[in-house]
């Protein structure tokens, strides 16, 4: 029996063409499944992507169960409590005048009335010191020489003389005949005041004319 053939030449018929390549497909595409299946089990099966817990051997702190140590706080400085202003000093002069400052290490160690009503005077020095050119002098005068500034401007032995202010009133700044720097001013009519101090406290001057005071109601 001769079996049957395909002639030379001939196209297989369309159903038969299309059946084997539809095959193919299919084997090809199952391939690439299993290919990939493969791929995805070993990629899980050496532990990618998982997160590991910590080494306790990697960390002291946690090996022993304990966290990292805290920080301490910083330590807290306590601020100095601000010094207390010193107290006024006061000086007496007279008439009830007053001085609310003087150069350390002074004290009064002299003094008098010009009589009365006439005013006084007051001397501070350094107690049971030689030091002649340490030494305030102030003065309060009253009298008809001290009816107006330009009077008792005159009065007052200012050398070279320099005008100034001092409490708000005009004052004379300049050289003592008797030695020292001295200032003299007109605190009101009929009342003048100088203040005198030695060489050596020649920079506390204004300092001292400054805290001249009289009492309330004087």
């Amino acid at each position: 029996m001769i079996p049957e053939g395909r002639v030379y030449g001939q196209e297989p018929a369309a159903g038969t063409a299309d059946a084997g390549g539809q095959s193919r497909r299919a084997a090809l595409a199952a391939l690439a499944f299993a290919a990939t299946a493969v791929a995805i089990y070993g990629l899980f099966a050496s532990g990618f992507g998982r997160v590991r817990p910590p080494d306790p051997a990697a960390d002291p702190a946690v090996a022993a169960g304990q966290g990292p140590p805290a920080s301490a706080p910083p330590a807290r400085t306590p601020s100095p409590e601000p010094a207390a202003p010193p107290a006024p000093r006061l000086a007496v002069i007279a008439d009830g005048f007053y001085l609310t400052y003087l150069p350390p290490g002074l004290k009064r160690t002299g003094g008098g009335t010009f009589g009365a009503g006439a005013g006084g005077w007051a001397r501070y020095a350094p107690a049971g010191s030689g030091q002649s050119g340490r030494y305030i002098v102030a003065r309060v005068e009253r009298g008809p020489f001290a009816a107006d500034w330009p009077r008792y401007r005159s009065h007052a032995a200012v050398l070279d003389g320099r005008a100034t202010v001092l409490h708000g009133r005009p004052a004379v700044v300049g050289r003592d005949p008797r030695g020292g720097r001295t200032i003299a001013w007109l605190e009101r009519r009929g009342t003048g005041v100088r203040v005198r101090a030695g060489e050596s406290l020649r920079k506390e001057l204004l300092a001292v004319a400054a805290s001249v005071k009289a009492r309330v109601g004087d």
